[in-house]
This record gives structure tokens, sequence and C-alpha cells, in this order.
């Protein structure tokens, strides 16, 4: 028990530490961003639009226009009917000559009586082939004869070549059947030749006719479809499959793999957002099942999903400064789906723009009150054109303001516009003008972070502090002046020093003071005192107030300021939090006689 409320403390300091690493709690109000932490919805589709996307047995399976579905294929049937019936005599001739039909077409006192130099022709009502039978009733017969089957017109050679024979083993009334055998064709016609006279009394025949017949059938056999592989490392989880069919009362089985194909699993269920996707692919299968008479039509496939999103925010122009406040509206354009770095939409502000305009300077302040009447001064010295160690001095400015400025400044900028004639006649870079300020307790001029806008003649900082200002440019290396290879907006930018790493100018070396000017002027009450921010966003100057030049490309972030590290105030809140509940855990152990750092003693 004792072991376990130790480890409940321990757990409960580790998590609290975590908890401040996790989310930074700086002033500005902006969270640390996880890329992975947004994502958006998407979806892929398979809509069997192109065969070569996909693997299927191309004879059991028909891409169409309208989707997928089993071939129709065709099965061939044959099959043969026999029937027998009785073929009659029509004509019976003797030796083509004598007519002898009615003596031998019924049994009864009749009959055609031939020698053994005759032939009886004979012509049924029937075809007959081979295996059929031939019946001939013989009447009063007073010997045993042979009845030879000929083809017709053969003569009396019959009985070495024939169609059938038939010998009778008997005398009186008897009957012989001769088998056809040996037939080319089928035929309705033969004749009779005999070894002996003989009385033909009746002839019928016995025929078995077979008819074929042959017929087509169409089925379906069930076929199986697969799709390629899709990668699924930018994807944070699935979320639903679904088809679109015409099933016809059919069915359709669906399967994943996340192994190429190698191993399946059925679909169960649609919403798939607990399948793993580690392995980092994932492909489908669609297995088409028919009754045999009708095809299920597979149309089209999806997989929902949720994919890493790369936020793209877009906000509204900040609304006018009420009440202390700002306010603008931020979207996002990629519908990400808890998106994490979501711009500020309101900011404290200051109430009061001013812009003061004097030559080539142009001052802009913004304030939480209104100084319109406080006056500020400012003061433009020109410049001793010495240069020393590739510096060139072109300006100096001082700006005074009083107390009541510097109590209620949020921001200000400073705009110095040069005489492009006057710059280039310097031989200066245009693109390494810049702001220094002129720092009285270490003797030598420190450098100010600088926008130069070589379009609009100008250059711009944002100031930290009221002082004396000097414009500097370095010399062209190669001696050409600048003005016309200067890009817009080039330079460096950053407020209070920021952009330009800050550097500073021995005042020995330097450029000093224009003659005339034999000290610097007091600024306010104190030359130096740095004007302190407020821990608010820094505002921008309205680009249509009494501005000379663009200010599109000022470097005024948007995000908030202070001289506050969030991240050190993090750090420490975490540090007393877990000391108070480390020594609050203490004093509860204590309490119990169990505490030893490191290790438990028994108090005896």
């Amino acid at each position: 028990m004792k072991s376990k409320k130790e480890a409940i403390v321990l757990l409960i300091v580790v998590f609290i530490i975590l908890l401040g690493i996790r989310y930074n709690l700086n002033v500005t109000g902006f969270f640390g961003y996880n890329p992975a932490d947004a994502y958006q919805p998407a979806e892929h589709i398979w809509n069997f639009s192109n065969s070569s996307d996909y693997s299927f047995n191309s004879s059991l399976m028909n891409f169409t226009s309208n989707g997928i579905m089993l071939m129709r294929l065709p099965l061939f049937y044959e099959w043969s009917e026999s029937n027998s019936g009785l073929a009659s005599i029509t004509t019976a001739l003797v030796d083509e000559m004598d007519n002898d039909t009615g003596k031998v077409t019924t049994l009864d006192d009749q009959f055609s009586s031939i020698d053994e130099d005759e032939k009886l022709e004979m012509k049924f009502n029937s075809t007959l082939n081979n295996n059929d039978v031939i019946m001939v009733y013989l009447k009063s017969m007073s010997k045993e004869v042979k009845i030879y089957l000929c083809p017709i017109g053969v003569g009396l050679t019959c009985n070495t070549s024939n169609y059938g024979l038939a010998a009778t083993s008997s005398t009186g009334d008897v009957s012989a059947a001769i088998t056809i055998s040996n037939l080319p064709s089928p035929t309705n016609q033969l004749d009779i030749n005999v070894n002996d006279t003989t009385k033909i009394d009746y002839i019928n025949s016995t025929y078995n006719s077979v008819t074929t017949y042959n017929a087509t059938n169409y089925t379906y056999q069930n076929a199986s479809i697969q799709t390629s592989d899709i990668a699924t490392s930018n994807i944070v989880s699935l979320n639903l499959f679904s088809s679109l069919t015409s099933l016809n009362g059919q069915e359709i089985i669906y399967s994943y793999s996340d192994d190429s194909g190698s191993t399946w699993n059925n679909i169960t269920d649609s919403n798939m957002s607990s399948i793993n996707i580690s392995s980092g692919t994932i492909r489908f299968n669609a297995t088409l099942l028919s009754n045999s008479t009708e095809t299920p039509i597979l149309h089209s496939i999806s997989l929902g999903y949720y994919a890493l999103c790369t936020e793209n925010w877009s906000c509204s122009e900040w609304s006018s400064c009420q009440n202390n406040l700002k306010t603008r509206s931020c979207s996002e354009n990629n519908a990400c789906i808890a998106p994490e770095n979501k711009p500020v939409e309101s900011s404290e502000c200051g109430h009061f723009t001013r812009t003061i305009t004097a030559q080539k300077i142009e001052l802009s302040l913004i304030t939480s009150s209104n100084t319109s009447n406080v006056s500020i001064t400012t003061a433009l010295y020109g410049n001793n054109k010495s240069n020393v160690s590739g510096i060139v001095n072109v300006e100096n400015i001082e700006v005074e303001a009083g107390n009541e400025i510097s109590s209620t400044l949020v921001n200000a900028t400073l705009k110095y516009y040069y005489n492009l004639t006057e710059v280039n006649s310097l031989d200066l870079n245009i693109s390494t003008l810049s702001f220094y300020f002129f720092n009285e307790t270490l003797g030598n001029w420190s450098e100010i972070g600088t926008y130069v806008n070589s379009s609009g003649n100008f250059i711009e900082a944002n100031l930290e502090h009221f002082s004396t200002f000097g414009v500097f440019g370095s010399l062209n290396s190669n001696g050409n002046s600048g003005s016309s290879g200067g890009s817009s907006g080039g330079g460096s930018s950053g407020g209070g020093g920021g952009g330009r790493s800050s550097s500073s100018v021995s005042s020995s070396s330097t450029p000093s003071m224009q003659e005339g000017t034999s000290s610097i002027k007091a600024v306010g009450q104190n030359p130096e005192k740095e004007i302190k921010e407020q821990a608010i966003e820094t505002a921008e100057v309205d680009n249509n107030e009494n501005s000379k030049g663009e200010k599109s490309e000022m470097p005024i972030t948007g995000k908030a300021t202070t001289r506050i590290d969030g991240k050190k105030l993090s750090i420490l809140l975490v540090v007393v939090i877990a000391l108070v509940l480390s020594i609050g855990a203490a004093y509860y152990i204590k309490k119990q006689k169990v505490f030893k750092f490191g290790s438990r003693t028994k108090k005896r």
C-alpha cells in the first residue's frame, strides 16, 4: 500500500511535467504544431475505367462503361434421338416388267413367284439405312432357299456382292430377316435375288431413324478482380469502405490485403477504422458470385480515409480597434480536421494612430490613448560624408518624445526617404542602407533591423526606444551605385533590432554628428529609456493614413510579442506545481512514517 502511494505521487509529477512539455504555455497563445495532428477526409475511388489498373481473368470478366461484370459464356450441346418405324412396299416389279406390288403388300394367298434367273425390284415408302431389317414372308416353300439383298440394276451377280443375305431353314410358310449392311448411303430402293424359285407373299421393313440435335446455352462463372496497391504512408486511419453495385439477385464478396495479395481478409464491416495500416500498402479484391443465369455488376468501390493535412489558413483584414481589441476571421482552406495552427483572431491593440512627417522622415506611432496633443520632436542633422571602413553616414536623425508617449506606445515605425542621386553620388549599395542608434553609454553606433524598399526609395525600422539615429550604408564593392540593380523589398527586416545581426561601430572610427551639432540632444526625460512593449500583438500601421510609399512588404508578422519568455514561464510553472505536489506528498507520506528519499524504512 505504501509503495503504491509513492508510485502514484511520482506518476502525477511525471504527468504534469510531460503535459507542460507537450503544451508550451507561451503567452502568445500559439501551440507547437504537430502536422500529424491535423488531418482531412479523403477518398480513393476505383471506377474500373481502365482495365490495366486491375488484375482479373479476362476470359471470365468483362469491362464495360457501366462497370465490371461476369462474362456471358456459351455452352454447346449435341444429342441424338432414335425412332423406329415400319416401311411398306410401294412398288414391286419382277424383272422391271411385271408389277407384283399388290401380291407382296399383305399376308394373304397371293404371292409373287421369282426364279433364280429373275429379280424383284422394290421401292419402300421410307428411306432405309444400315442395320435396318427387311422381313420377307414366303408361301408354301418346298425347299430351302437363299435370298440376296442387292443394289438396284446389279443384275444376277448379287450373290457375290450384296447388302445382306438370309437363308431359310425349313419349308412351308416361312419368313426370313435380312439385316441391311454395307449400304453406302440411305436409300428406299433395293433388289432381291434368289438361288431357287421362291414364292414371296409379304415384304416390309423395320427401320430406326436417329435425329441429331445441336443447342447453345449461356452461363456465368464466378470470378474475382483485384486492385493495385495504394500507399498508406500519408494516411492517418481508414474510414468507410463502400461499393456501388447492381446485384441482380447475386452476390459480391469483398476482401483486403496489406501484404500485396499474399494473404486476404474478408471485409465484414464497412467501417475499417480499426484496421492496422502500418505495413504501408493496402489493396482490395471483389469476388462476383453468380447462379449461372445472372451476373452482378460492380460499378465502383471506394475507400474513405483520413490523410495528413497541411494547414492553409486565410484571414480577413483586422477590424478597427474597439475597446482595446481588434478582431479578424480565419478559415482553413484544406478542410483539415483538428487543426492546431490556427492564427489568433483577436488581439489587443492601441486606439490611436499618428503619423509625423518632416522633410525626409516619417514617424508612425500607435498608442493606446490619444496623444495627438503631445509634442514629438524630430530633427535632421545631415551627414559628414566621411567614409570609414567602407561605412558611410548618409543622415542623422533625432527623435524626442515625452513619458506620455512612452507609457502608451504600442508600436513605433521610422521611415527615411533617401535621395537616390545623393546615394549614388556616395557610391553606396542601396541594399545595405540601415538605421543605427547612437549608444551614449558605449560611445558607438548600433545597427537596427531595417527594411529597404528600393522601389519606394525608403528604409523602415521598428523602434524600441527614441534616441539619436543614423542612416548608414556600405560602399559598392565593384564601384556601381546600385541605383538600378536593387530589387524592390530588398534588405533586412525585423522589429526591435531583429532582421540583420546587430552590430556596433565605434564612435572614434565612424562618422560623427555633422559639424554644428556638438552633443546629442535629450530625448524626452530619458534619452536611452526603452519603451516597454505591451504584451499584445504588434499592430500594423494603417497604410492609407499619411503614408509615403508602399508598406505591403513591411515585416510586421502579426504574432504577439512580449519580453516574457513563454517557454521559460511554462517550465517555471511546471516546476513550481511539481515542487508543491512533491512537498505535499512528502508531508503525507511522512505522516505515515514510511517516507525516506530513495528507500523505505520502518520507524522503530
